[in-house]
């Protein structure tokens, strides 16, 4: 998912780049309006570069710990 919104992000920045008007290019990426200002909003913000990042999101930290993870890893490879 991560390319996808990169690609899309820098498909907005260069018809925004052309001139082209907010809803006219969310038309043309069958894009909502909100999405495209968020991303020319950002660009203005903190540079077109900064844009295409993706920034790290808020949510539930991960239930299973790295070590539990190396268990099961672990577990997986060992013959039966």
């Amino acid at each position: 998912m991560f390319i996808f919104r990169r690609v899309e992000s820098a498909r907005i920045l260069l018809h925004y780049a052309d001139g082209l008007s907010i809803p006219k290019i969310a038309e043309l990426l069958s894009t909502t309006v909100p999405t495209v200002n968020r991303c020319v909003d950002k660009t203005l913000e903190l540079g077109p570069l900064a844009a295409l990042d993706e920034e790290k999101r808020s949510g539930r930290p991960p239930e299973v710990t790295p070590e539990a993870k190396a268990w099961v890893f672990s577990l997986a490879c060992q013959k039966p």
